[in-house]
């Protein structure tokens, strides 16, 4: 029976890495006997978001970035006779696989019914998942109110224990592998680490790895302002998500415009989020989750990272 290695992410967790890799280097992953999709991505994305999408939106989805309509009616139809037939280990990568709930996972159980299915789940700390998803939005979505209000908003994407469950009680304890990801992690461990888990030796294999991290968060001096002028334009006079984009969220996102930016000194414009007593406090919110996460899931080492 061949096997399906279902990386699910999570967010902010090296994924689009892991997803460039994969995408660069298809025809000799191949040549090693593992099938990567290409067909189930769209436009300015890497990973297979459309079979994540497809049971979380249903047949159609307005995607944010471009304003088009996608179908999914064929996504799951056109992947499936996709694989080829002398192939045994197909590799499925979507981090919106981790905002599935217990009946999206029963439904995703059923269009990967004919194989064995190895889920690949990558933790990272709830606060530092959260100031980075919260950067994310800065950056990319126009957010504007506090860190602590977003935090207090997205709070269900960082309940790891249900979504651990949940994934458990359909594929079966023993099958979930679980690793814990550090921000300063390299490309080549995280890369390394990944095909590892999926029983591919890399040692002679000649792929392109590119050494910068995709995908990482601004300097906080930076996302202050950014903030501001999120709260400005789209919070105040309500310009669209889409507009602020090409109004100054992409213009001012390069290396000239950070560096000017650092340049602000420290009692006009904080490069902090928190005070000390606000980041015990947030460690606190998540300690017992944390605890619980570490006895039921985690190996000594990774149970060490993520406590």
């Amino acid at each position: 029976m061949k096997t399906i290695y279902l990386h699910i992410g999570t967010h902010k967790t090296g994924t689009t890495t892991i997803q460039k890799v994969l995408s660069e280097n298809q025809e000799i992953i191949l040549e090693k006997g593992y099938y990567y999709c290409q067909k189930c991505r769209i436009k300015y994305t890497l990973g297979n978001h459309p079979l994540a999408w497809s049971i979380l939106h249903g047949d159609q989805m307005i995607y944010a970035k471009t304003g088009e309509t996608l179908d999914f009616t064929t996504t799951w139809k056109d992947f499936l006779s996709s694989i080829p037939t002398s192939t045994h280990n197909i590799i499925i990568s979507s981090e919106y696989f981790s905002l599935f709930d217990h009946a999206n996972i029963l439904t995703l159980k059923e269009y990967l019914s004919g194989f064995v299915v190895m889920p690949i789940i990558y933790l990272r700390k709830p606060d530092d998942f959260l100031l980075s998803l919260y950067s994310e939005n800065i950056k990319s979505n126009a957010y504007f109110k506090s860190p602590i209000k977003f935090f207090e908003e997205q709070s269900g994407r960082v309940d790891y224990l249900s979504m651990l469950e949940s994934w458990s009680q359909v594929f079966g304890h023993n099958s979930i592998v679980i690793d814990t990801y550090k921000s300063d992690t390299s490309n080549t461990t995280l890369i390394n680490g990944f095909f590892k888990k999926i029983g591919m030796d890399m040692s002679h294999l000649d792929l392109k790895i590119r050494n910068p991290r995709l995908n990482v968060s601004p300097p906080i001096k930076f996302l202050k302002l950014l903030r501001c002028l999120n709260w400005l334009f789209h919070g105040r006079l309500g310009i669209s998500v889409a507009q602020c984009r090409n109004l100054y969220l992409i213009r001012l996102l390069n290396a000239r415009m950070v560096k000017v930016v650092s340049l602000i000194p420290d009692w006009a414009l904080s490069d902090k989020w928190f005070s000390e007593i606000d980041k015990d406090q947030l460690a606190t919110t998540f300690k017992e989750m944390n605890a619980k996460i570490v006895v039921d899931y985690l190996d000594k080492a990774d149970a060490k990272t993520f406590s």
